[in-house]
């Protein structure tokens, strides 16, 4: 709801002013120095609109990554940033090459070449900057997770949901989509429960069910340990309304 209205707002805010140009003085419309803003702004709330909804998306399938910008992936942001910039720009250097090439002034006219030269080289090095530093970035992070991974010793969390949970204490209720995550990866995890006879049953890779049985406690704790190393543990936390 939140994605949707901040995109929303400033839509209606530009169309709003858009309109009153156009009401105040239409021809102020024809003029290029007012449609290359309008043009940016656009391009701007596109890219808003195109965040909203994958954010949306993400929270709707639970993919939402609660400690990072928007709730997206990691670097996600970065990468629009780096793009989003880079794109105004090329969108301002074709402006200013069509102004010259259109102009009526012959010195404009015949700088023209040399200064769409100059914009092709900026463009091209600014690509390369821009895919060098995302792609550099994102291959160190790889490179130190992975370190710190072959240094640490082997853990388990629950990843979703968070401690403590409520629940009904009604027989039969479940809890879905307990995801719990193992490092490193593909570890065998196994599981108690402490406080009612209602089973935990695994749905998917690292994903459980609890069901409610009979005997349920105000306070139901599971357990989930790692197979070859029963020491390690976590914890998630039921309990009734």
């Amino acid at each position: 709801m939140y994605a949707v209205l901040s995109f929303l707002l400033p839509t209606i805010a530009t169309a709003f002013a858009v309109g009153a140009i156009a009401v105040a003085n239409r021809s102020l419309l024809d003029r290029p120095e007012v449609q290359l803003p309008i043009v940016l702004i656009a391009t701007v709330l596109a890219v808003l609109g195109g965040l909203s909804f994958l954010v949306i998306v993400f929270s709707d399938l639970g993919l939402a990554t609660s400690d990072a910008p928007l709730g997206m992936p990691e670097g996600s942001v970065r990468a629009v940033i780096a793009i989003s910039l880079l794109f105004l720009f090329m969108i301002i250097s074709i402006f200013l090459y069509a102004n010259l090439a259109g102009s009526d002034n012959s010195a404009a006219r015949d700088a023209s070449p040399d200064v769409a030269k100059q914009l092709v080289t900026i463009v091209a090095t600014l690509a390369v900057s821009v895919a060098g530093f995302y792609f550099g970035t994102s291959s160190v992070a790889a490179a130190a997770k992975a370190v710190a991974q072959a240094t640490a010793g082997p853990s388990i969390q629950v990843a979703s949901p968070s401690s403590p949970q409520t629940l009904d204490k009604a027989e039969g209720t479940k809890l879905e989509g307990i995801r719990v995550e193992s490092q490193p990866t593909g570890l065998a995890i196994d599981w108690r429960v402490e406080g009612d006879d209602g089973p935990v049953v695994q749905t998917a890779s690292n994903v459980f069910t609890y069901t409610r049985g009979k005997s349920a406690s105000n306070l139901v704790t599971l357990y989930f340990f790692l197979d070859s190393y029963p020491g390690v543990v976590t914890k998630l936390d039921i309990k009734a309304p």
